[in-house]
């Protein structure tokens, strides 16, 4: 009998006690891995894989991060647009490829070379938008409302997994909401394929049935993070300022679409502070 294969895409999130010669890259670990595993006398094993982003974070840094930025954006609908419109700014800016330098510095700059270089930045700069707006609006809007902080803990697949005796019931109680909060944080939020369930399950919200162009766009930006521009055959990806427009155009659309839904069922108006029901 062929042993079973499959293909698997995961993020994980890695706490670590660093020694002397990795301290620098700090405790924690968000990684973005694909790639293949097969079955073997019942054990899963991993043949094949590669790791598509990996961030780390020096101690508490996230926190403070997580309490100055994500908890002070409230209105995530309207940050969104502003910085849209910041994009649409820069993209409609004149390129000037020359910088007054030394003469025996005079490095000569071509021009489309530098206006590729702002429309990668601004392409990634639209995936942050979004992703800013799905990490602020989930978190902000599940942790002041205690139905959902329990509707999504219900309905995650990660929280189903944890075990604990009863004696310890009211010990995971006082602390679930650090417990979401620091699985929450560790979301890659431009991973609409996860993103998408989750505000299906937590607020019933519905993503546009056609996100074909969000995803490659979201294959681009990881390009262009990581291989300053190439795919994975080495070729060069060049972008126009009609490429940067339909991106806008296709955020917002998601975006506007989100936040109608979140308006029209009246989910932030009915936040409820209190404690849990039981």
């Amino acid at each position: 009998m062929e042993p079973k294969k499959i293909s698997f895409s995961a993020d994980i999130y890695l706490d670590a006690t660093p020694d002397e010669e990795t301290s620098i890259l700090g405790t924690s670990i968000l990684a973005e891995i694909h790639g293949k595993a097969v079955q073997k006398d019942e054990n899963w094993e991993i043949f094949e894989y590669e790791i598509l982003e990996a961030d780390f974070y020096p101690p508490n840094e996230y926190d403070e991060y997580y309490s100055s930025i994500i908890l002070s954006n409230t209105n995530f609908h309207r940050t969104f647009q502003e910085d849209l419109e910041t994009i649409e700014a820069l993209l409609s800016a004149e390129i000037t490829a020359n910088k007054q330098q030394p003469l025996h510095q005079l490095i000569i700059l071509d021009k489309d070379k530098v206006q590729q270089y702002l429309f990668r930045l601004l392409h990634i700069n639209v995936i942050t938008a979004l992703e800013t707006f799905l990490s602020d609006a989930f978190i902000n809007t599940v942790l002041k409302d205690r139905r959902l902080i329990r509707k999504f803990v219900e309905s995650n697949s990660e929280f189903k997994k944890h075990n604990f005796s009863l004696n310890e019931l009211f010990v995971k109680i006082d602390k679930i909401d650090d417990e979401v909060k620091k699985y929450l944080s560790s979301q890659m939020w431009h991973n609409l394929k996860k993103v998408r369930p989750m505000y299906k399950d937590t607020f019933n919200i519905e993503f546009p049935e056609d996100l074909k162009e969000l995803f490659k766009a979201i294959e681009k930006r990881h390009y262009f993070v990581h291989r300053n521009g190439k795919s994975k055959d080495g070729e060069e990806i060049t972008l126009t300022q009609k490429d940067i427009e339909e991106l806008v155009a296709e955020a917002r659309k998601l975006v506007d679409y989100i936040d109608e839904q979140f308006v029209n069922n009246n989910i932030i108006e009915n936040n409820n502070i209190n404690g849990f029901d039981f």
